[in-house]
């Protein structure tokens, strides 16, 4: 269904677009600005508006090596590349992970899990609410995205680093994009689990030094990514393009 939405979405964008109805598109990421523009081939008319991020409570707990992922558990979500890399993981630490949520593909988890043995060092932890998630999560080190798709902002990324967590990311789309803006988090191979494994391992031994750089993009999405600046920007862009018309 998210596909088929997706495609009547680029329908209809294309209908307007072909027929001078859109003056401006706005993307929440470079990387989709730079899809929009190569599709249209109107690099002008394409601007980045970040998403604003607010109302993320960060629980304060002792850090111990656990490794997070929070989030829908289905197959695009691609969580049973985290389950291959836990074995190489346990060669060299003992860490515990932790994976909040429900969906479709949890049973086939439980089932990789289990045919690794890896089972005991996973927590698979049912959906909870957003309120009771900072609790949750405030004791882990690490937060893993493998999600298949490109993402067109990634807000999980910027919700991690508010919630204290440094993110270990695929090294693609706008998840690439939001780690190279806030100077914060690791990147691995795409749908490599030992790179991904050894990425793992980077960030716990070296957190005290990565945490430098999660308070400074903290401040940063702080002070760029309000709601104020963000409703600013837009009136900005639309009181600019009633002048034009």
């Amino acid at each position: 269904m998210h596909s088929i939405a997706k495609g009547i979405v680029s329908l209809v964008s294309d209908f307007y677009f072909n027929r001078s109805l859109i003056d401006l598109y706005i993307a929440p990421s470079q990387f989709l600005a730079s899809l929009l523009s190569k599709r249209y081939d109107e690099p002008g008319r394409v601007c980045v508006v970040k998403n604003p991020i607010s109302g993320i409570t960060h629980a304060y707990r002792e850090k111990l090596d656990i490794i997070t992922y929070f989030g829908r558990v289905s197959e695009e979500k691609n969580l049973q590349l985290l389950i291959k890399a836990i074995p190489y993981i346990l060669e060299k630490r003992d860490v515990r992970v932790r994976i909040i949520g429900d969906g479709p593909d949890k049973s086939n988890l439980i089932k990789l899990a289990k045919k690794l043995k890896v089972v005991h060092s996973i927590e698979f932890t049912p959906f909870v609410r957003h309120s009771e998630l900072s609790m949750q999560i405030a004791d882990a080190k690490i937060y893993v995205l493998t999600s298949k798709f490109y993402e067109t902002f990634s807000l999980v990324l910027y919700e991690s680093i508010m919630a204290g967590l440094l993110p270990v990311v695929p090294a693609h789309g706008a998840i690439k994009d939001g780690v190279l803006w806030l100077n914060c988090g690791i990147l691995y191979e795409s749908e490599n689990h030992v790179d991904l494994a050894q990425k793992i391992l980077d960030a716990i031994q070296q957190y005290p030094v990565y945490q430098a750089q999660m308070e400074a993009a903290q401040k940063k999405i702080d002070t760029e990514l309000t709601v104020q600046k963000y409703t600013a920007r837009l009136l900005e862009i639309y009181q600019s393009m009633m002048c034009l018309s």
